[in-house]
């Protein structure tokens, strides 16, 4: 079997009229070269791991006295749903800088 990189099975598989995919040309050097792009999701995926952390942790207490101690329960939901918040405004804040500073919209054209 002949060995194939990504770009020729790409070009391999065309679809009719030709015009799938244009819109995702340069993506995929825009995630790896930009690190204000990385970060951003970087910290959105934490942003929404916490979130889901603070939830589970009030609905499903890991430790019987925390399940009987409302305020406790009250007061770490709370705790982590501010660090989800924070992280999530420095994803906005990295995303930002991406689309001001580094986004070139000839790179990534869309058809």
């Amino acid at each position: 079997m002949e060995e194939r990189d990504l770009g020729s099975l790409k070009e391999a598989h065309i679809p009719p009229g030709g015009r799938l995919g244009w819109g995702h040309k340069g993506l995929y050097d825009t995630i790896n070269k930009l690190i204000h792009f990385q970060l951003g999701l970087a910290l959105t995926s934490l942003g929404v791991i916490t979130s889901l952390v603070a939830q589970q942790m009030y609905s499903l207490p890991a430790y019987a006295f925390i399940a009987q101690d409302f305020t406790t329960q009250a007061v770490l939901y709370t705790h982590h749903q501010y660090i989800a918040g924070f992280i999530m405004a420095g994803a906005f804040a990295h995303g930002a800088i991406f689309f001001i500073r580094d986004y070139n919209p000839e790179q990534n054209v869309i058809v």
